[in-house]
């Protein structure tokens, strides 16, 4: 015997539905959601003083400059609680010497505190007699009252007035990471410094002398307060990893090849999320709950051609940029780190990258050092940088 379904049971199945979809969507409307950028390639300045030259020969000063902006893209920057950078050297061949910014305290009171102190003591004592005196064998009755009043009053007064620092509150951490191949920086919420903006950081690498280029591993991090139907949770609210190729000021050839790395790496990127073969709309899914995921509709992408598996992949290419550009990080104690076993052999990602290069127009005449002279780089202004690594 079938058993036919009242046509209110299927509008009840929709009304509950769409409000799980509400519900989800709202929810994840008051989470908040920050975005981070980060420049791709970067121009390296030589700053090494005399002095460096002299006490450490075969060795110099660079100074990269990195941008790092941070956006809210939804939700209430009130419930944003920290912001974390990591900027490190995968291989260890960029040494940290000096840093900024560096450690930070912030009160929200301007200069120092004055506090006065009064106390005031009075003292005061009183006496009083009252009495009736009858005086016999007459016949009027006579009444004495004698008094007597004794008082005494002192006061003091004593006034203090001194200063006191006003209280502080870190609101900035920064120091060394990995055996001094890298910095972090926690950022802590703050009246004077917002969280939205561009935050510019600063570090001096030594590097060899014949250096013209290398990359470094950024990475980006907020944590807050992640709000849900029915309770809230501290947590990640946005998170980005990056690699960033730097190259020698006035070098070409370095330059070519951080712009190299740079496009290799979008691409693998690109590449990485259509070949997990997930839509946008199960990706989308994910942004809104994670307990939305099972209804979100998951469909297979084009499958790609017959002719793209012969040639190198992205991730292949992404690592060849990167070795190309680690080439020219000059002289090194030791081969280069071996890269994974799933990016192929060198032979199939060589091709790609030498054909690259031909297709630039690099030349071999081009200047492989930096371009300014010594009399230019000492007539430039050095910023101070408060930061500086112990030298081991």
């Amino acid at each position: 015997m079938s058993v036919k379904n009242h046509p209110g049971q299927a509008a009840l199945r929709t009304t509950l539905f769409s409000g799980i979809i509400l519900i989800s969507a709202v929810a994840v409307a008051g989470s908040p959601l920050i975005t981070f950028d980060v420049n791709s390639v970067v121009g390296c300045r030589d700053v090494t003083p005399a002095s460096f030259a002299d006490e450490y020969p075969g060795e110099k000063l660079i100074e990269a400059e990195l941008l790092v902006t941070t956006r809210l893209a939804r939700g209430n920057l009130g419930d944003v609680h920290e912001l974390h950078y990591e900027v490190r050297s995968p291989e260890k061949r960029l040494r940290v010497l000096e840093y900024w910014p560096v450690t930070r305290y912030e009160s929200d009171v301007e200069g120092t505190i004055e506090v006065t102190k009064t106390s005031e003591e009075i003292n005061s004592a009183g006496a009083s007699l009252a009495g009736t005196v009858k005086i016999p064998d007459l016949p009027v009755k006579a009444s004495v009252t004698p008094s007597a009043n004794l008082g005494n009053s002192e006061r003091e007064a004593v006034s203090e007035t001194y200063q006191k620092v006003a209280p502080r509150r870190t609101t900035l951490v920064s120091g060394t990471m990995d055996q001094g191949y890298g910095i972090f920086i926690k950022r802590t919420r703050s009246t004077q410094f917002p969280f939205e903006g561009t935050e510019t950081i600063l570090c001096r690498f030594v590097v060899p002398e014949d250096w013209q280029g290398d990359w470094l591993e950024i990475r980006c991090r907020a944590e807050g307060t992640r709000k849900r139907t029915f309770n809230k949770s501290r947590g990640v609210v946005g998170s980005h990893e990056m690699i960033v190729g730097l190259h020698l000021l006035g070098d070409r050839q370095a330059r070519q090849a951080a712009a190299r790395l740079a496009k290799a790496q979008t691409t693998a990127d690109e590449w990485e999320r259509r070949e997990r073969g997930r839509s946008d709309l199960a990706v989308a899914a994910d942004r809104i709950s994670n307990s939305f995921e099972s209804l979100a509709c998951s469909m297979r992408l084009k499958k790609c051609n017959k002719n793209r598996q012969a040639a190198p992949s992205p991730q292949q290419q992404f690592a060849a940029a990167r070795r190309s550009l680690a080439e020219l990080a000059g002289d090194l104690e030791g081969p280069l780190l071996a890269e994974p076993d799933d990016v192929g052999s060198p032979d199939d990602v060589d091709e790609p990258v030498l054909a690259a290069r031909d297709a630039d127009g690099d030349d071999s005449d081009a200047p492989r050092g930096g371009d300014v002279s010594d009399g230019d780089r000492k007539g430039e202004t050095e910023p101070a940088l408060v930061g500086r690594a112990d030298r081991t």
